[in-house]
């Protein structure tokens, strides 16, 4: 990757000064191909770009865009103005319905936007397609004043996280940022895309480490909940890394200290000793892949918990074979004898096992309570009661944004620090600003 990135970078920066040479800005359009460009090696800035656009479907790909280091950010937006989209089917096309694809994509991109701000939207495409289609064309400058208004917001001073500061735990650290592999609907299968995507509208600061960093220094001091989410054998949930004693070491002395862990499908998975978690201490669960079926299992009692509150684990999987390691454990998610949700104490730490994720506005809501509860975060202070909105506070302007992120009307209430509390009639896919 090095050897390929210096080539692509002496290339790049000959292309870029070219540009520059005409007076002209150079933007690079970072999608179906990036090899050598990588926004986050560390190295993105040397090719001196002045922007960089990033089409997007997904929350967590406007969360790539928005904290990649160059002066402007842009999204292209979907669907692409083509007859056909990108999958085949038809758009500005007879049997299309263009209104209903770009809103199903807006409400998944908006959520990452309340969070982190993007400079500029915009379509791709050939714009005579639009014409017989006025409904898009009034939804589009729909789309565009929401953006504006958001962006505004952020302008005068960005919008208001919570107190928890959460790290993702991957073989690619910060070099995979914001993403695994390519646009959700083409790996939907991976656990972790499912749970950037929820993140991307969370209102928690994320950083991206690997395993070298713990290994060497330790989980860092700005961390206050590990996330590590993945299938075993794969870079997401760290594969063989996790045969290295000392990062098993260094994560089980920092949540005994008082560190949060939230393990997604396979955490900590390898066949490295007696245990197939290498953190099934800390987790409170362990699974049995073949070797252990004569081992008694602990029964349990399922238990309402903060992880699930106004939500529950009804659409959590099943991952055969995983099953309690100590007593104390609360298991508030299960499938017939199998626990799918378990939140663990460990000496002054916290940890939450969720058997898989799949985004969705109830799996976003659970997943905030997880951060929060293994993080000893307490309550949000602005959370809308209806888990299908979702708000942001923005404290220059004292401003409140509240976005439905389902396709039907919803009425929420939204609680201001005072203890002011306002419902909100909210259309299908709306946006509504309140000063409370």
């Amino acid at each position: 990757m090095s050897f390929v990135g210096d080539f692509v970078l002496e290339l790049g920066r000959k292309c870029v000064e070219v540009v520059h040479r005409y007076g002209k800005g150079a933007f690079v359009f970072y999608d179906d191909s990036w090899i050598g460009l990588e926004p986050y090696s560390g190295r993105f800035t040397e090719f001196g770009f002045d922007g960089l656009i990033k089409a997007v479907f997904s929350g967590y790909e406007a969360r790539l865009c928005a904290g990649a280091d160059v002066p402007t950010h842009e999204l292209r937006l979907h669907p692409y103005l083509f007859p056909v989209d990108l999958q085949g089917r038809p758009t500005f096309s007879p049997g299309g319905d263009p209104v209903k694809d770009v809103s199903r994509y807006w409400v998944n991109v908006r959520r990452a936007l309340l969070r982190a701000k993007i400079d500029r939207i915009g379509l791709g495409g050939y714009l005579s397609l639009v014409e017989p289609f006025a409904d898009f064309q009034d939804y589009i400058g729909q789309v565009a004043d929401e953006h504006r208004l958001i962006r505004s917001l952020h302008a005068a001073g960005g919008p208001q996280m919570a107190p928890t500061r959460v790290a993702i735990l991957t073989a690619w650290g910060a070099l995979r940022t914001w993403t695994c592999s390519g646009h959700m609907h083409e790996h939907p299968e991976l656990i972790l895309t499912q749970v950037l995507e929820s993140l991307s509208g969370l209102p928690f600061e994320v950083t991206f480490l690997d395993f070298d960093q713990i290994e060497t220094h330790g989980v860092p001091d700005d961390v206050d909940v590990l996330v590590n989410a993945g299938l075993a054998g794969s870079a997401w949930s760290g594969g063989d890394n996790w045969r290295r004693s000392e990062v098993v070491t260094a994560i089980t002395a920092w949540v005994a200290a008082g560190g949060g862990l939230v393990g997604v499908g396979q955490p900590s998975a390898t066949d490295r000793s007696t245990q197939y978690f290498q953190l099934a201490a800390v987790l409170g669960v362990d699974q049995d892949i073949g070797d252990r079926e004569c081992l008694n299992r602990r029964s349990f009692a399922l238990v309402d918990h903060p992880v699930i509150d106004g939500v529950d684990g009804a659409d959590l999987p099943l991952q055969r074979g995983v099953f309690l390691t100590c007593d104390d454990s609360d298991v508030f998610a299960a499938i017939g004898g199998t626990p799918v949700g378990v939140a663990s104490r460990f000496a002054e730490g916290r940890s939450v096992y969720l058997s898989g994720h799949t985004h969705g506005p109830a799996a976003a809501r659970r997943l905030d309570n997880a951060i929060r509860w293994a993080g000893r975060a307490g309550p949000a202070d602005h959370r809308t009661s209806n888990p299908l909105t979702e708000v942001a506070y923005y404290p220059a302007s004292r401003t409140f944004l509240v976005v439905n992120d389902s396709q039907e009307e919803q009425v929420t209430e939204v609680r201001a620090p005072d203890g002011v509390v306002a419902s909100v009639r909210l259309p299908a896919g709306g946006m509504t600003a309140l000063k409370l």
